[in-house]
């Protein structure tokens, strides 16, 4: 009402906003994937993308892989995970708001060992730091 700029800003992936973004109506763009994504709501015109490159990305995912660690990627509308991923519950929920908001939200979607990530733009590569298997990753990228 004062001519305020209101938005959200957050480390998540934008098609998982919705039930939030509904609420609070924000009137510039948001800011997701930690600073990666400029996106005007509700309309989801992106402003800026910036991805991850692909090559890194297939030599983490082969790395998590070996080892058995959990991992997700997501591009700008699916997630892909190990098959059994502990993190598949929280995309699930978030996928289910959107789909009450009418909005089609981050596809879950099982990557099997063998199968390729698709070509694309890759926002993140998220390995949980809680769990103790995740530590070889976790050197790996920052070796």
């Amino acid at each position: 009402q004062l001519g305020i700029g209101f938005t959200v800003c957050t480390g998540r992936e934008y098609a998982t906003l919705d039930a939030y973004a509904s609420q609070i109506s924000p009137n510039v763009p948001m800011i997701c994937n930690n600073g990666a994504e400029v996106i005007r709501y509700p309309t989801g015109e992106v402003i800026s993308r910036t991805g991850l490159p692909a090559l890194p990305i297939a030599k983490l995912l082969t790395f998590c892989r070996q080892r058995g660690i959990d991992y997700c990627i997501t591009t700008p509308r699916e997630a892909y995970f190990m098959p059994g991923s502990s993190m598949v519950p929280f995309y699930r929920e978030r996928w289910a708001e959107a789909q009450a908001l009418g909005r089609p939200g981050l596809s879950v979607i099982p990557l099997a060992a063998e199968a390729l990530l698709p070509q694309g733009s890759f926002n993140k590569f998220i390995l949980r730091a809680d769990l103790p298997q995740s530590a070889p990753a976790v050197e790996y990228i920052y070796r």
